[in-house]
């Protein structure tokens, strides 16, 4: 019996030991002993991921805004005057307004049903 006690006390130690060890190694080293290099690095690293969960956060929001607009009937454009919102309906009709214009500019606005050569 003494001797598996002593066999058990003896891995606990060495488990201690190594605990003590692995944590003593992966201690996270204070701002003023790290190097220029490893300095400039973390801050440029934090820098862009704070940036990164701007961008991701921003696009989330706008998206959930976007699809909000849909469910409650409106649609929306960005353009180069900004974003225009108004109802699903008129924003179709503006779009086919816009569609006429440009065909009519190209001159292919010609009259399908017309049958005269």
């Amino acid at each position: 019996p003494d001797d598996k006690s002593n066999t058990e006390d003896a891995v606990l130690d060495t488990i201690e030991q190594n605990d003590n060890k692995n944590a003593n190694e992966f201690k996270p080293s204070s701002p003023s002993s790290l190097g220029p290099t490893k300095k400039v690095v973390r801050n440029v690293t934090f820098a862009i991921s704070s940036i990164w969960n701007f961008v991701i956060m921003f696009l989330g929001v706008g998206f959930s805004l976007g699809l909000v607009l849909n469910l409650l009937g409106y649609a929306y454009i960005i353009g180069d005057t900004g974003v225009e919102i108004d109802t699903i309906s008129n924003m179709r009709a503006k779009q086919q307004f816009r569609s006429a214009e440009i065909q009519l500019m190209k001159g292919d606005g010609t009259n399908k049903n017309d049958n005269t050569y």
